[in-house]
């Protein structure tokens, strides 16, 4: 009798044992598979960022912009202040290489925290022009939410190569 009372404790222990090991297990796992997922997903909001902001560059180079169209829902106010600032650097500029920086999160003068990515957006040999954009996965819009001028330490410049503009 003692025999048959035993085997069911054994079963039980040796369960708590497995269970002790694969639970935390499955917990990390999880945790790494969510980081991993919300880390694509930042990735790809920044490349959206830098494609548009690259984009609105490229046709400031060639002649008047008009940003109204690729920023809708953007504060008008902001959108002229940008596409003024694009035109003064633009005629200012004798290459005309885009260059595009983008870095999650909102810092830089008057950074009030709102903006999900700040991105310089200028020409190599011009005016440092900095956008601070909310970009969010799965809205298509991409919002400017302000335009400043950066200081010097807010961008790694030295670190890009310019894209250059065909």
């Amino acid at each position: 009798m003692s025999e048959m009372s035993n085997q069911p404790r054994s079963l039980i222990a040796r369960w708590r044992s497995v269970r002790l090991i694969v639970m935390p297990l499955i917990i990390v796992g999880a945790g790494l598979w969510i980081s991993s997922a919300q880390s694509r997903s930042a990735n790809l909001e920044t490349d959206r960022v830098r494609i548009l902001l690259t984009q609105l560059l490229e046709e400031s180079a060639r002649g008047p912009a008009q940003l109204s169209n690729a920023l809708q829902g953007s504060d008008p106010v902001v959108i002229e202040e940008f596409r003024l600032r694009l035109q003064r650097a633009a005629g200012a500029s004798k290459s005309k290489a885009a260059l595009v920086i983008v870095q999650p999160g909102d810092f830089g003068a008057g950074a009030l925290g709102s903006a999900t990515h700040t991105a310089l957006a200028c020409y190599k040999d011009s005016e440092r022009v900095a956008v601070r954009v909310i970009a969010i996965s799965g809205d298509s819009q991409v919002k400017l939410v302000g335009v400043f001028t950066p200081d010097e330490g807010d961008f790694a410049v030295q670190a890009v190569e310019p894209v250059v503009s065909r």
